[in-house]
């Protein structure tokens, strides 16, 4: 029979997978073979000469996530092959790289056994990325949670020295009006003792008087503070 239409969409369906880095497989439980495209043995860096197995690709998968695989998932999901991520450790480089895979179940008939086809792709670049995302989010808030911090303390500090400026504007002026009153009271009494020292007692009595005018005005501004 003419397989020209067949052969020609098989290699569009190539080429569209090449183009998109979408490896597909077909994966027979009931045996454990795998079928894989050109571009499956591409994405996971599989040798031409190496025999593709569900065991071989399994053991490719890091031990923290080989749940997540078909044959984990064979007896307990209605599909194994539903959408998951994990990660494979290269078989040539040892590199890690992420995976995504997703698949189909097809019943099978007398012709052929149940199978499950399934795509997957590499989204190591899409991981990293949202890595590097996570970090710099990280990084971004506690960069501005330092810089709140710091600003607060800043302004902790502003109103601290705008306090302290004002409590010496008030302190200034205390010392300046006791002075005054000071000065008023030991002038006063220096000439009360000038005065007895010359037997002028009724002049004295004046500045007496004076005295305790400013010491007073003292108590009654102590009494406000």
């Amino acid at each position: 029979t003419d397989a020209t239409e067949r052969a020609s969409a098989e290699e569009r369906l190539r080429i569209a997978q090449k183009a998109g880095g979408i490896g597909a497989f077909e994966w027979f439980p009931e045996t454990g073979e795998v079928v894989i495209s050109d571009e499956f043995r591409r994405i996971w860096n599989l040798p031409l000469d190496t025999e593709v197995n569900a065991e071989s690709l399994v053991s490719l998968v890091l031990p923290e996530d080989r749940e997540r695989t078909g044959p984990a998932l064979l007896e307990n999901k209605p599909n194994p092959l539903d959408y998951t991520e994990y990660r494979i450790r290269d078989p040539q480089t040892g590199a890690i790289r992420w995976l995504a895979r997703r698949g189909e179940v097809v019943q099978g008939n007398a012709r052929l056994p149940r199978r499950y086809v399934g795509v997957c792709f590499d989204i190591t670049a899409r991981k990293c990325a949202e890595d590097e995302l996570r970090v710099l989010n990280d990084t971004l808030e506690h960069r501005v949670a330092t810089e709140v911090a710091e600003r607060s303390a800043a302004e902790d500090a502003l109103r601290q020295a705008q306090k302290m400026e004002a409590v010496g504007q008030l302190t200034g002026g205390i010392a300046h009006d006791f002075n005054n009153l000071l000065q008023g009271i030991v002038g006063s009494l220096d000439l009360v003792q000038t005065y007895i020292m010359r037997g002028r007692l009724v002049e004295a009595d004046r500045f007496v008087g004076s005295a305790m005018a400013s010491a007073n005005r003292a108590a009654a501004l102590t009494h406000r503070l």
